[in-house]
């Protein structure tokens, strides 16, 4: 069992691959799980405006109604 996994820097010494640069070493950052942030006034406005637009070519197609 390795029990020396990390270096001095606290960082592992054999991270996983894809997490980090192979030529230089140094970690990538990861951008996994949310800001704490909901969906702001903007996107929302976005989301009913595309609901609108949805809805009315799903009419002018014949679809609905």
């Amino acid at each position: 069992m390795d029990h020396d996994r990390y270096g001095l820097d606290g960082h592992p010494i054999y991270p996983r691959p894809g997490h980090f640069d192979h030529v230089t070493g140094q970690p990538l950052p990861t951008f996994g799980g949310s800001n704490g942030r909901t969906a702001g006034p903007l996107s929302i406005a976005l989301a009913v405006l595309m609901c609108i637009v949805a809805v009315f070519l799903a009419y002018m197609s014949n679809l609905i109604g």
